[in-house]
């Protein structure tokens, strides 16, 4: 989904996209995408963009060639503490909760 928003304008260095997600759980697939997949989003995400807090979404667009995306969720599920919180941190990411 990422990979599509940004390449489809051809100007990365300016692209800006947010990403949300409801859920990162391995057993409520109609709800949640799983941890594995969050995982390899993350992976993709961070080899080629820089992925930063919702708050600097708009920030530092001269200081990188790369797009600029922001991870959400929209509620506070436990498990989006449990399992995306841990994966966003070990990949660089700075998690932050509102």
């Amino acid at each position: 989904m990422a990979q599509r928003a940004i390449r489809q304008t051809g100007a990365a260095d300016r692209r800006r996209v947010i990403l949300c997600y409801h859920s990162v759980h391995a057993t409520t697939p109609f709800a949640s995408v799983s941890p594995a997949v969050f995982a390899d989003h993350l992976d993709w995400l961070t080899d080629n963009c820089d992925v930063v807090p919702l708050v600097d979404i708009r920030d530092g667009a001269a200081q990188s060639q790369r797009p600029r995306v922001a991870i959400t969720f929209d509620d506070g599920y436990l498990d989006n503490f449990v399992h995306a919180f841990p994966m966003l941190a070990r990949a660089g990411c700075r998690p932050r909760s509102s």
